[in-house]
């Protein structure tokens, strides 16, 4: 993956950068963000998942199996594969 680069104020390259945010309007909302970082963190998937298209899926998908002991792995290498390779393409959910 190559670098794309802008010139800053001084004229010097400086490496493009991504921000995002969260929208949380109330209580409720924020405490809903903690609890699914919170579960996405049990297979650790990046938390920009719960932004992009497939972290709601994956919680979602988590919280149907609780017991299911291979659930963990089987969500650890597929949120891994689609933020490595799929990333800059994203599929709708």
């Amino acid at each position: 993956m190559k670098n794309r680069k802008k010139k800053n104020s001084s004229g010097n390259n400086m490496p493009e950068i991504k921000a995002w945010a969260i929208p949380i309007g109330t209580p409720q909302e924020r405490q809903k963000v903690f609890m699914d970082l919170a579960i996405s963190s049990e297979f650790q998937m990046r938390n920009r998942g719960l932004v992009f298209y497939y972290g709601k899926d994956l919680i979602d998908y988590k919280r149907e199996k609780r017991t299911d002991l291979n659930c963990n792995e089987f969500l650890r290498v597929l949120s891994k594969f689609m933020t490595d390779c799929l990333e800059d393409n994203c599929p709708s959910s």
